[in-house]
């Protein structure tokens, strides 16, 4: 007999609320991220994006692991570039993966080096990993 107080299954994801009151939390922690670091988001053709710093922030307050799975360089019609995958995991072991490709024709002359493209592959990856988790 254990004499444990209670028996928890750390494989079983944990939901102490509702669904409904989960994602409300999580939209409210949302907007808390977005008001501490306005200079994390940008307007692209009307709509808003989260850069990188805002998923770094996540990544620290759900205390995520993230790593990099694959990374390729890849050719497509003359052009080159990276396709990278991320892999980010919670605490309870659940993970998602995102992928990252960025191509040389994305650069200005000026900034189509091999480490402007490939580290730019890499941080979409990361961020999708993590927002696909979260």
């Amino acid at each position: 007999m254990s004499e444990a107080l209670a028996v928890i299954d750390d494989a079983a994801p944990l939901m102490p609320m509702s669904m409904g009151t989960t994602f409300h939390a999580y939209k409210a922690m949302q907007g808390e991220i977005d008001k501490a670091m306005p200079d994390q988001i940008m307007t692209i053709q009307g709509r808003q994006f989260r850069k990188k710093g805002y998923w770094r922030a996540v990544r620290a307050a759900f205390g995520l692991k993230v790593w990099c799975v694959s990374e390729e360089r890849i050719e497509v019609n003359g052009d080159w570039g990276y396709s990278v995958l991320y892999r980010a995991e919670a605490k309870n072991g659940m993970s998602a993966d995102g992928d990252g490709v960025c191509m040389a024709s994305e650069k200005s002359e000026r900034q189509r080096s091999i480490h402007n493209v490939r580290s730019h592959a890499h941080t979409r990856a990361f961020n999708r990993s993590v927002s696909n988790l979260v």
